[in-house]
């Protein structure tokens, strides 16, 4: 059901009906409404919660169990609330931005490889 995902859309991103009632441009009521499946959102609104969301109007239908690359991610690595938050954070990034955290994963990656190898190396 569309609500079902609205819902657990809004969820993930840690909004309130309210706050997202407030990005869509309508009401709590309206949201609720969706949510409960009192009332369907037209086509217009259905775009943009899709591209707010990040996800395909599919998925929101569900005509599809594959919302976005941020789905697959978030079922491929079973990730906890907190790594929800972190790839959230990351996919509201620009592309440039984007770019950057992932060097900075990229030298994480490499200490904490070289850290592994220096305790292998004395036993530790």
């Amino acid at each position: 059901m569309f609500g079902k995902r609205l819902k657990l859309l809004r969820e993930e991103k840690e909004m309130s009906q309210e706050e997202l009632g407030r990005v869509l441009n309508v009401t709590q009521q309206t949201v609720n409404n969706y949510e409960n499946a009192k009332r369907a959102p037209n086509l217009e609104m259905l775009c943009k919660i899709a591209d707010f969301f990040k996800v395909s109007k599919d998925y929101l239908l569900e005509q599809s169990d594959k919302s976005s690359y941020q789905s697959k991610l978030n079922n491929s690595i079973e990730a906890n609330a907190k790594q929800q938050r972190l790839i959230n954070k990351l996919l509201d990034l620009s592309e440039d931005s984007q770019v950057d955290v992932e060097k900075i994963i990229d030298i994480f990656t490499q200490k904490d490889k070289a850290r592994e190898e220096q305790a292998a190396a004395t036993g530790s």
